[in-house]
């Protein structure tokens, strides 16, 4: 089992949650790993999981840090190594949110799809991209013109169009476009609320202080055209 681009400081990972779902109805025994980090980065989640293990019958071995839960003695050790393990990786997330944090405040992109419409240029900031841009005017268009989601999509379907990771278009997806800033050529970032211990986001959320750049990227749409669709947005909710 694996996982790929995945903190382990959580246990809402497909790979993990597979394994686990395996050592529940099968008569597997073992789990080897290289190192300790490879199966969890949080120590309440390792602690519960040994518990878990032990009732389940389960040896777990990691080659690298010399731990092997059937000798009782290096269980000590192991909740010692997951608490280090913890530390770095948070103390890794703080380094790593700091220095996209300076890339931001120059409006560069900081990874990650750029938002339908736009594409990421050689200088790594936002460009309009002239295929899907239209659309994007259209989908606003069409929105203020009183047309629901649901006909939106259709248009959408009709032309050929997908998301930017090849996708249908939903609701939810048009829904979170028509309220991007981005696309009135504000630049924002950090602007979701974080995930939380499972690594689940409420992307209802924001926070109240983000980076926010008025200018910052190129416009699709004009500030008065993402204003008038704001407002409708709230009267209608």
């Amino acid at each position: 089992f694996k996982d790929e681009a995945c903190t382990g400081r959580n246990r809402n990972r497909n790979g993990y949650l597979k394994m686990m779902e395996t050592l529940e109805k099968s008569d597997v025994k073992l789990i080897l790993v290289h190192r300790l980090d490879r199966y969890h980065r949080n120590t309440i989640n390792h602690l519960a999981d040994i518990k878990k293990l032990d009732k389940l019958g389960v040896r777990l071995i990691a080659i690298a840090d010399g731990i092997d839960t059937a000798d009782n003695s290096t269980k000590m050790i192991a909740t010692f190594k997951a608490a280090l393990s913890e530390q770095f990786s948070i103390d890794l997330s703080k380094e790593t949110r700091k220095g996209l944090t300076e890339a931001a405040k120059s409006c560069l992109h900081c990874g990650g799809t750029p938002p339908f419409g736009f594409r990421v240029g050689e200088n790594k900031q936002l460009e309009i991209d002239e295929v899907t841009a239209p659309a994007v005017r259209r989908i606003f268009d069409m929105y203020l013109a009183d047309m629901g989601y649901t006909h939106i999509i259709q248009w959408l379907n009709d032309n050929g169009y997908k998301t930017t990771k090849g996708n249908d278009f939903s609701k939810s997806a048009i829904n979170a476009l028509l309220q991007n800033e981005k696309y009135a050529g504000i630049f924002t970032y950090d602007k979701a609320t974080p995930k939380d211990e499972e690594g689940k986001r409420n992307s209802h959320k924001h926070k109240e202080n983000y980076i926010r750049i008025p200018g910052g990227c190129p416009a699709i749409v004009s500030e008065d055209v993402f204003r008038q669709v704001q407002e409708r947005m709230k009267n209608r909710s």
